[in-house]
């Protein structure tokens, strides 16, 4: 009795290995069998096949699990285009799209919409550019199309002013000096054009002449003030460091 359960033991742990080896082989005919159908139907085709975008992620994601030597054997398609749908998936998945929000620049944030209509209110006389300079100066980085767009929209933009009778016209070449009675306000001599930012105003210091104005003044270089700040590449200057170059 005993040799017979031993026996029956030995015979049904033989047969396992049968099993698993009938299992796989019956896959192997199987696919056969399927490969041999898409080869039918293919023939039948008049035309290329298209593929979808869902079959070729699932193509794109078998091929992992086969090894590549045997990709030009098992897939409709050639390594080349497997490997082409796997890198523009990756792609898709790794562009960082969610991070993006709307295209073109991102929208102006309410308070430094307040802030320039704050600031054209209590500044009348400013226009886009001393705005934009003044948010600079307080360390938000806004453009003076921004500052534009934002006054045109409220409809509260800068007050029109005209250019001063007698005060010297934007464009016009100057020499900016220093004064003689102290080594300032800038460490060398230079020249530069009256821009049209904004009109001259009144110098607004108990040093000020009766009537003197302040330009803005685009430089035509760098240059550093008679502390050794700087760069400036446009500034306000006082009427009296601006002499005329002489037309040629």
């Amino acid at each position: 009795m005993i040799v017979s359960l031993v026996y029956r033991v030995t015979i049904k742990l033989l047969s396992v290995p049968v099993l698993l080896l009938r299992r796989q082989v019956a896959k192997d005919a199987e696919l056969l069998v399927l490969r041999h159908e898409n080869a039918v139907l293919r023939r039948q085709l008049a035309g290329p096949v298209r593929y979808e975008p869902a079959d070729r992620l699932w193509f794109a994601a078998l091929s992992s699990l086969i090894p590549r030597r045997r990709w030009a054997q098992v897939f409709p398609v050639t390594p080349g285009t497997v490997l082409a749908w796997h890198r523009r998936l990756v792609a898709r998945r790794w562009d960082f799209s969610k991070r993006r929000s709307r295209p073109g620049r991102p929208p102006t944030t309410k308070a430094i919409k307040e802030l320039v209509l704050r600031l054209a209110a209590e500044n009348p006389r400013w226009g886009c550019r001393r705005i934009q300079g003044e948010l600079a100066r307080l360390g938000h980085r806004v453009g003076a199309s921004t500052v534009w767009e934002i006054l045109t929209v409220a409809g509260v933009g800068p007050t029109d002013v005209t250019w001063p009778k007698g005060a010297t016209t934007p464009g016009t070449r100057v020499n900016v000096i220093q004064d003689p009675s102290w080594p300032g306000p800038w460490q060398a001599e230079f020249q530069g054009t009256i821009d049209d930012v904004e009109p001259p105003e009144l110098v607004q210091h108990s040093t000020a002449r009766s009537g003197e104005l302040v330009y803005w003044v685009v430089f035509d270089g760098p240059q550093y003030d008679s502390d050794g700040c700087g760069p400036y590449y446009k500034s306000q200057v006082w009427d009296r460091y601006l002499k005329q170059v002489p037309p040629q």
